[in-house]
């Protein structure tokens, strides 16, 4: 499920640039050659067909890193099971206190669109708010693994950016040493960022271009 979440766009990409390129060199090929200028029309290769090659070039080069986020994300939600989240959800405070916090306020964000700050930064409010999204640790479990990585808004990576990106306790070799089932939820956050920004900055340019 997580593979064609990822890279679905990025394998339309490449089939898309794959049929433009195709379909330019039949036409090529089938294109009347005036005998004046024979060599001309077979050495000049038509535009759409570079244009669709160098989308292909670019496209398995995004496809390359996406797939890796893909994994990492993957292996984070196979680990997880209904089991770990009951225990971990039993907590009367949250393991790893602020870095474990930081940890299930992205969840928060990504998956209940709670963007107040106020009950981010309240560790004991913010955690009862964590324990009432899993509830029912199956139906969470779920929603991590049909999250769409390419529907995250911008307000929420900016939310997100500074524990991703700056923080050097948010990974999971840190977060581990609190939970194991933080550890993995951590991994499968810092992830499931990283393809949105691959998705934003790199495929969707892609996709775009392809229409022009």
């Amino acid at each position: 499920r997580i593979y064609v979440q990822l890279v679905a766009p990025l394998m339309a990409t490449l089939k898309e640039a794959t049929d433009s390129k195709a379909a330019a060199d039949a036409a090529l090929e089938s294109a009347a050659v005036t005998e004046a200028e024979p060599v001309a029309a077979k050495e000049a290769p038509a535009p759409i067909t570079i244009k669709a090659e160098e989308i292909q070039q670019k496209a398995e080069v995004e496809l390359a890193k996406a797939k890796a986020a893909m994994v990492a994300a993957e292996e984070a939600v196979n680990w997880l099971d209904v089991a770990g989240i009951q225990e971990l959800k039993g907590f009367g405070m949250c393991p790893g206190k602020e870095n474990g916090n930081k940890v299930m306020s992205a969840c928060l964000i990504l998956l209940e669109k709670n963007y107040s700050l106020k009950l981010h930064n309240d560790l004991a409010k913010c955690w009862d708010t964590c324990r009432k999204m899993m509830a029912d640790p199956g139906w969470f479990l779920e929603r991590l693994q049909n999250f769409k990585g390419e529907d995250i808004t911008e307000h929420e990576i900016e939310m997100l950016t500074e524990r991703v990106e700056n923080d050097p306790d948010f990974n999971y070799e840190r977060i581990i040493k609190s939970s194991q089932v933080l550890a993995n939820i951590a991994k499968w956050v810092i992830n499931i960022y990283k393809y949105n920004r691959i998705y934003v900055q790199q495929v969707a340019p892609l996709m775009a271009s392809l229409k022009e």
